[in-house]
């Protein structure tokens, strides 16, 4: 009878700590395999939107320069300076010239 109660004691404490030990390991595993997951996922996150805001301020600031130095370059640096603004966003249209309190900027007069 102890044998039997020995050896059934010793079955229940195994079966328990294999589970208990599978437990652990399968919840080690999900959290190092999710934060590792959510940090790859972040860093190239952060590195696309990095990369695409410096290449849209880089053609914002091309398309300044070249809008404010327009007169004093050829057409050519013109087009060299605002190639990348008019790729993504169209043609650049300059405003009228604004005549002052009372006027829109399209030039009609306020009432």
């Amino acid at each position: 009878w102890k044998a039997a109660r020995g050896a059934a004691r010793e079955a229940a404490r195994g079966a328990a700590r294999e589970a208990a030990w599978g437990a652990a390991r399968e919840a080690a595993w999900g959290a190092v395999w999710g934060a590792a997951r959510e940090a790859a996922w972040k860093a190239a996150r952060e590195a696309a939107w990095k990369a695409a805001r410096g290449a849209a301020r880089e053609a914002a600031w091309g398309a300044v320069w070249g809008a404010v130095t327009r007169d004093l370059i050829t057409a050519e640096q013109y087009k060299v300076l605002t190639a990348p603004w008019t790729s993504v966003m169209g043609p650049i249209r300059m405003a009228p010239k604004w005549k002052g309190p009372g006027y829109l900027f399209d030039g009609t007069k306020v009432a």
